[in-house]
């Protein structure tokens, strides 16, 4: 029975024993102000609260195991050795630096302007200020201030992406990734203030006209922006290019097999700790092809049976809200599974679900849902996946080149195989289905104009499956889709 707060404390007696206890249950970090933090800094009441709720999660776990099967999920013959599938857990979680604190202070510089020595470097906000007052007394409107924080914004931007690295030059993705998120995070403040820096002037023999200098003025610093990082931005694309044309000659061939095992064993046996919930988000990932932030954040998935789920809230597509809803299978008849998993994960707070169904609302809780979660994933991918998967020829996973293919993506490489094959293998023996369209259907893309998956050729970027006959043997499934469904990848275009 979980305690009350005042017996944990009486009966720790000190910080010391409430740390202790702790690293006893297995409780690496505790909550402050909305951030995590390790246990050996938590205070009292962060450490009692903790503590608590460890207590409180043990109570309920029962409630979550997945007994409301109508049936069992029977996986065939052979059995599942169990010395290869039982779950590795992962009591440690390593320290980072707090990106999104890092994306608040560098938004807020460059909205509001900061100084810099001896030099006030404006922001886009004091700029847009000057402009109005300028405007509204007749002054220039020239002012060659703002590229100067052009240029800062450059050089403390390729300063972070440098900062680590073997060479000391910065990492190309990492410098763009971090304009597009600062540009961003400006973009929405410009827009809940605009109406403040919004003038009319009325001018004789004209229709009255309206100026919205911050807008002007954010989009001033935003050109200038895109245009000095355009070489990076370009070594970026030739370095994506060159490397994908790279990995996918020189592809490996794997058995996943254990892997999709582990994951099924993973979903039919919850753990009763909070810190595993990395495990239980990979293996939903292997079991359903969805996207990390999709498992994380935006998705919905209900079970239609044992085998299907419903499936709505995707990502990956630009200027649209896409609540399509897909029947999508869940590899090992685990779909009720999943469902049960998914409602696990936000007991344990480690979901962000979008305040509403909304475009804008979904990308908020992506964000935040890849600053808090998107480490730790790739942690626990890194741990499980080459545990599982066997490379063929004796290939090692530790050359770098190999290495570099493990991340929580390619679950959703290895499941759009299972799929596509299995399609291929019902259509063999008779089945009346376009195995392109199904496919396309699973993977949740959208035909181009030329009829074709832009996508397909992901599939096979960083794995290709050499154990088909034992997948076959765990799971037996055929698609079953009708024309109604097929027909809704027709329309739009994918990402």
């Amino acid at each position: 029975m979980a305690r009350s707060l005042e017996q944990i404390w009486n009966e720790a007696g000190s910080v010391g024993a409430l740390r202790s206890e702790c690293s006893d249950l297995g409780i690496k970090r505790v909550v402050r102000d909305g951030f995590e933090i390790p246990t050996n800094r938590g205070r009292k009441d962060e450490l009692i609260e903790a503590i608590s709720r460890h207590e409180s999660e043990a109570e309920v776990m029962p409630k979550l195991h997945p007994t409301v099967i109508d049936e069992p999920v029977s996986i065939d013959e052979p059995a599942i050795d169990e010395t290869v599938i039982t779950a590795p857990t992962f009591k440690t979680e390593t320290e980072y630096t707090d990106y999104e604190q890092l994306l608040k202070k560098l938004s807020t510089k460059y909205y509001q302007g900061f100084k810099s020595g001896d030099v006030e470097v404006v922001g886009v906000r004091q700029f847009a200020t000057d402009q109005v007052q300028r405007a509204q007394t007749n002054q220039s409107l020239m002012d060659v201030r703002l590229f100067a924080t052009v240029a800062h914004f450059k050089e403390e931007l390729i300063s972070i992406a440098s900062d680590g690295s073997e060479d000391g030059k910065p990492n190309a993705s990492t410098v763009i990734n971090l304009r597009v998120e600062v540009l961003n995070r400006i973009k929405k403040a410009v827009n809940s203030e605009r109406q403040q820096f919004t003038v009319t002037k009325d001018l004789e023999g004209m229709e009255p006209i309206t100026t919205d200098y911050l807008t002007q003025s954010f989009e001033a610093f935003r050109s200038g922006a895109i245009a000095s990082f355009s070489t990076i931005a370009r070594e970026k694309r030739e370095s994506q290019g060159t490397n994908f044309l790279a990995r996918r000659t020189s592809t490996p061939h794997a058995s996943v097999s254990s892997l999709v095992s582990w994951a099924i064993n993973r979903l039919n046996n919850l753990p009763t700790k909070s810190y595993e919930w990395r495990e239980v988000a990979l293996a939903i990932m292997i079991v359903t092809g969805r996207r990390p932030a999709e498992v994380m954040s935006t998705g919905v998935f209900k079970a239609i049976d044992q085998t299907n789920l419903k499936f709505y809230g995707q990502l990956k597509k630009k200027g649209e809200s896409d609540e399509t809803v897909y029947k999508i299978p869940a590899i090992g008849d685990t779909a009720k599974f999943v469902e049960i998993a998914i409602q696990w994960l936000e007991m344990m707070n480690k979901r962000v679900v979008p305040a509403s169904r909304s475009l804008e609302d979904k990308q908020d809780a992506a964000k935040k849902c890849h600053d808090r979660f998107s480490r730790y994933l790739s942690e626990v991918a890194s741990q499980v996946m080459p545990n599982h998967l066997v490379l063929a020829d004796g290939a090692s996973w530790d050359l770098a080149e190999n290495r570099s293919r493990i991340k929580p993506y390619l679950s959703r490489q290895i499941y759009l195989q299972i799929i596509s094959k299995l399609v291929q293998a019902s259509v063999n023996k008779g089945v009346s289905i376009d195995p392109d369209l199904a496919v396309t259907y699973y993977a949740g893309h959208y035909l181009s104009v030329d009829g074709k998956d832009a996508n397909a050729e992901n599939y096979l970027a960083d794995i290709v499956i050499s154990d088909m006959e034992k997948i076959q043997d765990i799971w037996h499934w055929t698609p079953d889709l009708s024309m109604a469904e097929l027909e809704t990848i027709r329309h739009g275009s994918d990402t």
